[in-house]
């Protein structure tokens, strides 16, 4: 078993398992983790993270959102089924990587809410009428 706890107790929880048989840049191939959906997080064995962009028979492609090189031969765990983001006031003025984690050297933050990345936009109805005009210098 992996010396990472995270990834240990993925496991332990009983979610699909793969290994990652290719590599190129960010784009992974993972056979093995069975019914998983496109946009779903995957968790390495290593502690990077990915996300679900296709999935084949066989194999799944993931992009690596932490790293530009991954082992083959690398454990993956399903973490989640979509890929969720931290929202609030706190992420106004600051600095985030695309997995959340302050850039800024400010602290850490503190977002009680979360959303969906891949969220439909609301009806247009819902949304609220513009006003000002926004200048391009067209």
């Amino acid at each position: 078993m992996s010396d990472n706890p995270r990834f240990s107790q993925l496991v332990k929880d009983g979610n699909p398992t793969g290994e990652v048989i290719a590599v190129n840049r960010f784009l992974t191939t993972v056979r093995g983790l069975g019914e998983i959906a496109v946009n779903a997080l995957v968790y390495f064995e290593n502690g990077y993270s990915g996300m679900v962009r296709e999935v084949g028979f066989e194999d799944t492609i993931v992009l690596n959102l932490t790293a530009e090189s991954m082992p083959v031969g690398t454990l993956a765990v399903l973490d989640a089924d979509e890929l969720t983001t931290g929202v609030g006031d706190a992420l106004i003025g600051r600095v985030i990587s695309v997995m959340g984690v302050p850039l800024d050297g400010k602290g850490p933050l503190k977002l009680a809410t979360t959303a969906p990345v891949f969220a439909p936009a609301p009806p247009i109805i819902a949304r609220a009428e513009l006003t000002d005009s926004l200048p391009t210098g067209v």
